[in-house]
């Protein structure tokens, strides 16, 4: 089959995005067990909590995560560099700490158990890093994107520093529970917004240079610029939402700095001719990036504050962002031509739009004021949320069985 790119390696990066596609199963799978459980109280074999800590844990690192590390090794490394035993040895240590991460979780929920294999995790990408930095090109023709690439790679770097709090601290009882929060905040913000979203709006970038076979160099700049605020706002939001304290005024204005550049950063495209898909992504962003110019406003604090808010702004990220942008890769470069790949990137959108949709609605009941409840059946809301949310799971289940289906039939 004809490469996608003369530098991409489409054979060393199979293995990682089946692998990847096969725990995105398993993700999409328990998220569909909390529906049922939610709404028709179905008693789960373990606690709701544990299921979801195995959830949302393992779609952090075992779905998005190593399909990057896949992209990444086929097309930064120097094959005169490539140490193909380290590569193989890191797969599987992947594969097998997600497997015991994701069994401890469901078992134990979060104890000291699952946060060894978790601090396991963060070892592992230290050494992804750091060899990617060693054996990656110095040069390529698109140097906006490589550093693209790396700039999210040291986002990654940067956000596994404060986790090394986090063990030693419930091993050990020291350290209060501020501590452990901010530490938690602060890899959440920068493995989720540094890591894997500027790690998404570069494979985006990769796919549309592609398709249109022009470059584009607005867009990136802009991400790059935006590390700026980034950085600054997952250093500082992890403290509660006060504007007595003058630091929650550096908050809310780098987090509108960070939500302008991205409007920037994607406002181009929307004169581009594109796809339908594509502007499902472009759609994302835009509600991503006013919501992170309203998250340091005072008006916005309890929405903000509110855990089904915390849910559907992560999965507003993994699901209408990265996960979208991932299928679109993996069908660009193992099935472009199947019409297998149609069926399941309409299975996924459709999919992904109306879970966004459920979980609006779940938050929006979650939050709601008596004087709202006077209006609406809140309980109505939460019910058909859950189980609109349980069908638009089913149509992603649809959809990345296809795509994964397809993998495995190219691989062989």
């Amino acid at each position: 089959m004809k490469e996608i790119d003369t530098d991409f390696r489409q054979d060393i990066a199979l293995p990682w995005i089946t692998f990847s596609l096969f725990w995105f199963i398993l993700i999409i799978c328990l998220g569909i067990s909390m529906r049922l459980s939610y709404a028709f109280n179905i008693v789960l074999p373990t606690p709701i909590d544990f299921t979801r800590h195995a959830h949302s844990h393992t779609a952090f690192w075992a779905w998005a995560g190593p399909a990057f590390f896949g992209f990444i090794l086929a097309f930064l490394i120097e094959n005169t560099k490539r140490s193909k035993v380290f590569e193989t040895i890191l797969f599987w240590l992947i594969q097998i700490n997600s497997l015991l991460a994701l069994l401890s979780f469901i078992l134990s929920g979060y104890s000291k158990l699952s946060i060894v294999f978790s601090s396991g995790m963060v070892f592992i990408w230290l050494s992804f890093s750091f060899y990617s930095i060693y054996a990656g090109k110095k040069l390529n023709k698109n140097l906006l994107l490589f550093a693209l690439i790396r700039l999210s790679i040291l986002m990654l770097t940067v956000s596994t520093l404060p986790t090394f709090l986090i063990p030693v601290s419930v091993a050990t009882g020291f350290g209060t529970e501020m501590l452990r929060t901010i530490s938690i905040h602060f890899f959440l913000d920068c493995y989720s917004e540094g890591w894997l979203y500027i790690m998404s709006f570069a494979l985006f970038i990769f796919l549309i240079e592609k398709n249109e076979k022009t470059k584009v160099s607005n867009a990136g700049k802009m991400l790059l610029l935006s590390s700026i605020p980034l950085l600054i706002l997952v250093s500082l939001r992890s403290n509660v939402f006060l504007f007595s304290n003058p630091i929650q005024w550096i908050i809310l204005c780098a987090s509108f700095l960070w939500g302008i550049l991205q409007i920037i950063a994607i406002a181009p495209f929307i004169r581009r001719n594109l796809h339908y898909s594509f502007y499902c992504v472009i759609i994302f962003v835009l509600i991503k990036a006013i919501l992170d110019m309203l998250i340091g406003i005072p008006v916005f604090t309890k929405f903000v504050q509110s855990k089904m808010f915390a849910v559907l702004y992560l999965h507003l990220k993994l699901l209408g962002i990265m996960s979208i942008i991932l299928s679109l890769f993996i069908a660009k470069v193992y099935s472009p031509e199947s019409k297998k790949f149609h069926y399941s990137k309409n299975s996924i959108l459709l999919g992904v739009c109306f879970s966004l949709i459920a979980l609006s609605f779940i938050a929006l009941a979650s939050i709601a004021t008596f004087s709202i409840n006077e209006i609406f059946d809140l309980n109505a809301f939460w019910f058909y949320g859950q189980i609109l949310a349980f069908s638009a799971a089913l149509l992603i289940l649809l959809g990345v069985i296809i795509l994964f289906v397809s993998c495995f039939y190219f691989s062989n």
